[in-house]
């Protein structure tokens, strides 16, 4: 969360001074928002495009645990 706010701010150094400020507001009300208590976990996603799909949800609904994880053992299935 910090790196990618920092990252912004860097971004915002060539705007002009009201978008400058305005960017600033917005970037502080998102981080301000930032859930600590939610947590993202996608498993076996083998697609990037859905993979930067799914960062970028996250991103903009400001989540702030993203975790993909890959499970290439096959479920077991027992019937009795």
């Amino acid at each position: 969360a910090c790196a990618t706010a920092l990252l912004l701010a860097r971004g915002a150094r060539g705007l002009a001074g009201p978008v400058r400020d305005r960017f600033r507001e917005r970037l502080d009300d998102v981080v301000r928002r930032r859930r600590g208590d939610l947590v993202v976990v996608v498993e076996d996603c083998t697609d990037p495009a859905n993979a930067a799909s799914v960062a970028r949800i996250c991103d903009a609904f400001a989540v702030p645990d993203l975790y993909f994880v890959r499970n290439r053992t096959p479920p077991r299935f027992d019937p009795n």
